[in-house]
C-alpha cells in the first residue's frame, strides 16, 4: 500500500483542489449538488435535492411546485459528505474529493487482503490492486464525485469478507460480506449483478448437490428486500418529483445501435477502461488457467466457481444490451457492471495460474510499471488536453465567483434564477448557491416556455450571449440588464410574457 499512497501525488496533486471538471463534469456536478442540497434541506436523507428546479426527467409537479427534489440511487455518499461539510463549516468540493479518495484507499486495502486470503500469495494481491488502481478510469475518478467509485470501494470490502468466509466459514463473515455487497448495489444498482448471479448459483448448485446454506439464503433474501424496497421508493420520488439522473433502460434497438453504441462504446472507452496492456495480461492469464483445467479433473468447488462466473458474465452481457445506448458516452458504466465481474473471475481463478515464482514477480513488476505510466498519461490528457474547450467546462469557469457577484448586487439567497444557456445544469446552482431554472441549450421554444416560470432574475453567460440572441431574437425586448461582472450578466424581465 505504500506505493499506492506515493502514487497519489503525481495523480491527484492538481485535481484534488478542483471542483467538478473535465470528463463527466455534468454528472459530477449533479453529485456535488446533492451534498449541497442535503446541507440546504437540513440533512433530510429521504428527500435528496439539488439547486436546479426543472429536472432533466420531470415528475408530475407544476413549475410552481418544483423544489429540486430528485430520485437517486441510495445517496449515502453525498449525505456523509454533507455531514462532513457541516461539521467543517465549508462547502468546498475538496471535502467530497477527500471523502472519495479515502474511501478508495480503504477499498484498495481490503481488495489486497481479499486476494491475499484467497490466493495465499502477496504478489497476486499486488497485481490485482495495481490493476485496479492504475486502470485509467479508476485513477481518474479516485478523488472525484461519481458514485461508481464509492460503490467499488464498498464492494471490495465485501469481497474481503467473502474471501474470509470461503476459507474460514463463519456467519459473521457472511453477513458482513453480503451487507457490503448490498450497500454497493444500493449506491449503484448494476452492482446487484454479482448478487443475482450468487442467488442463481445458490439455487442451481443447491439442487444439484442437495446441500443448502440457510444462512446464505437468508442473506440473499435480506439483500433483495433492501434493494427492492429502496428501488420502489426511488420510483416514487421519480414519478412525483422527477430526477436529474437517468432512471430507465436504454436498450439496443437494432443493428445500428449494436455497431455504434455497443461496439463503438467498447472501442471508444477501451483506453480508459481496459487498455491493450490489460487485454494482453488477461489473455495470458486466461491461457494459463485453460491449460491448468485441461490437465486436471474439476473438483466440486471449481465447478461451482465456473458456474458462478458463467452466470455472472451472462448478467454482464444482458445489462450491457439493456443499457447499450449509454455505453458510448459513459466510461464509468463499464466499472459499474464489467469491472466487478472481471475482478471476481480474476480472484477466483488466479490460484490456478501455474507459473514459476520468479517469473510471476517479474511479470507483476513489469505490469505495475507499464500500468502506472498508462494511467498517468490518461490523467494528464483528461485534465490538460482532451476536454478543455467544451461549453460545460467554460460554464464552470464563467460561474466562478457567481455567488459573490449576486450578493454584491443584493440578490436574495432564496431568489430563483433563470439561467439561459446552462449547459451543465447543476453548475449554476452550485456556483450561485441559489435555486436555478435552466435552459441548457438556447432554443426559441424552450426560452419562451421558461419565461413563464416563477423566477426572479435571469443570468446569461457573456461568452454565449450571441447564441441566446440568435435563438431568441426578441431577447433585448424582454430582458433588462441589471449588472455584469464581465463573465455573467444579470437581467430582470422587462414585461410579462
Amino acid at each position: 500500500m505504500a506505493g499506492i499512497l506515493l502514487s497519489l501525488i503525481p495523480f491527484h496533486w492538481r485535481s484534488f483542489f478542483m471542483g467538478p471538471t473535465a470528463i463527466h463534469l455534468w454528472a459530477a456536478a449533479d453529485w456535488y449538488a446533492l451534498a449541497l442540497g442535503f446541507i440546504d434541506n437540513g440533512l433530510d436523507f429521504f428527500h435528496p435535492q439539488v439547486n436546479q428546479l426543472n429536472l432533466q426527467f420531470p415528475g408530475n409537479l407544476s413549475p410552481e411546485q418544483w423544489q429540486g427534489i430528485t430520485a437517486v440511487d441510495f445517496p449515502v455518499n453525498p449525505y456523509l459528505v454533507a455531514c462532513g461539510m457541516k461539521s467543517l463549516n465549508t462547502t468546498s468540493p475538496m471535502v467530497y474529493r477527500g471523502y472519495t479518495l479515502v474511501l478508495s484507499l480503504i477499498g484498495l486495502y481490503f481488495l489486497m487482503k481479499a486476494v491475499e486470503v484467497h490466493t495465499g500469495k502477496f504478489v497476486w494481491a499486488v497485481f490485482v490492486v495495481s490493476l485496479v488502481r492504475f486502470q485509467p478510469a479508476f485513477a481518474y475518478y479516485m478523488d472525484g464525485f461519481m458514485p461508481t467509485q464509492n460503490a467499488l470501494s464498498v464492494f471490495f470490502v465485501g469481497l474481503y469478507f467473502f474471501a474470509r468466509y470461503r476459507h474460514h466459514p463463519k456467519n459473521g463473515q457472511l453477513f458482513a460480506g453480503m451487507l457490503m455487497l448490498t450497500l454497493a448495489a444500493l449506491m449503484r444498482l448494476p452492482f446487484v449483478i454479482p448478487i443475482v448471479a450468487l442467488a442463481a448459483t445458490y439455487f442451481l448448485a443447491g439442487f444439484r448437490q442437495r446441500n443448502w446454506s440457510w444462512s446464505l439464503g437468508l442473506c440473499l433474501l435480506g439483500a433483495f428486500g433492501l434493494i427492492g424496497g429502496y428501488y420502489l421508493y426511488n420510483r416514487h420520488l421519480a414519478s412525483t418529483f422527477g430526477s436529474v439522473f437517468l432512471n430507465e433502460l436504454m436498450p439496443l434497438r437494432n443493428l445500428r445501435d449494436f455497431v455504434f453504441f455497443w461496439l463503438g462504446g467498447i472501442a471508444r472507452n477501451s483506453q480508459s477502461v481496459f487498455p491493450v496492456l490489460y487485454v494482453g495480461i488477461s489473455l495470458f492469464l486466461g491461457w494459463k488457467v485453460f491449460q491448468y483445467f485441461r490437465q486436471t479433473k474439476l473438483t466440486e468447488q471449481q465447478k461451482v466457481y465456473i458456474l458462478y462466473i458463467g452466470i455472472l458474465f451472462t448478467g454482464v452481457l444482458m445489462y450491457s444490451i439493456l443499457m447499450g445506448r449509454q455505453l458510448w458516452a459513459h466510461d464509468y458504466y463499464f466499472n459499474d457492471f464489467f469491472l466487478p465481474a472481471f475482478l471476481i473471475a480474476l480472484i477466483l481463478l488466479l490460484p490456478y495460474v501455474d507459473i514459476p515464482s520468479s517469473f510471476r514477480k517479474i511479470l507483476v513488476a513489469l505490469f505495475v510499471l507499464a500500468a502506472f505510466q498508462s494511467a498517468l498519461l490518461w490523467q494528464k490528457y483528461a485534465y490538460n488536453v482532451g476536454f478543455s474547450s467544451r461549453p460545460a467546462i467554460n460554464t464552470t469557469r464563467n460561474f466562478e465567483g457567481a455567488a459573490q457577484f449576486l450578493d454584491s448586487e443584493g440578490v436574495a439567497g432564496d431568489a430563483a434564477l433563470l439561467v439561459i444557456g446552462s449547459y451543465a445544469p447543476s453548475v449554476p446552482g452550485n456556483a450561485t448557491r441559489r435555486p436555478c431554472f435552466g435552459v441548457r441549450i438556447p432554443k426559441q421554444a424552450e426560452i419562451e416556455a421558461a419565461l413563464q416560470w416563477p423566477f426572479d432574475y435571469m443570468l446569461v453567460q457573456n461568452e454565449f450571449y450571441g447564441e441566446v440572441v440568435a435563438a431568441f431574437p426578441d431577447w433585448e425586448q424582454v430582458a433588462q440588464p441589471v449588472a455584469s461582472n464581465g463573465k455573467l450578466t444579470l437581467y430582470t424581465l422587462k414585461l410579462a410574457q
